[in-house]
C-alpha cells in the first residue's frame, strides 16, 4: 500500500505522463477529440450508425495503434500489451 505523503508526488508524475501523451498524440495526429479525428458528430445517430458501419475499423483503429504505439515507445505499456488493445478494436 502507498503511503499518503507519495500521493501527490505521484499524482504530479502521472498528470505530467498523460501531458507528455497528450501532446505527442495531438502532434502526430492533429487533434484528440473523435470529432475532428472521424469525422463524425457521435451525438447523432447518423453519426453512431456511419461509426459502426465502416469508420470505426478503418479509421478509428489506426489512430489508437497510434496511441498504443505512443506509449509503448515512452515505457508505459508493453508491446504485446499494445497488440493486445490493437485486435481487441478491429
Amino acid at each position: 500500500m502507498q503511503k499518503e505523503s507519495e500521493y501527490p508526488k505521484k499524482k504530479m508524475r502521472t498528470m505530467q505522463a498523460v501531458g507528455r501523451f497528450y501532446n505527442a498524440f495531438k502532434e502526430r495526429c492533429g487533434s484528440i477529440e473523435c470529432r475532428a479525428l472521424s469525422g463524425l458528430d457521435l451525438t447523432t445517430s447518423q453519426g453512431r450508425q456511419k461509426l459502426e458501419q465502416s469508420v470505426k475499423a478503418r479509421i478509428c483503429a489506426n489512430f489508437v495503434r497510434t496511441g498504443a504505439q505512443l506509449l509503448a515507445r515512452s515505457g508505459t505499456i508493453r508491446t504485446s500489451s499494445r497488440l493486445d488493445i490493437i485486435r481487441k478494436i478491429k
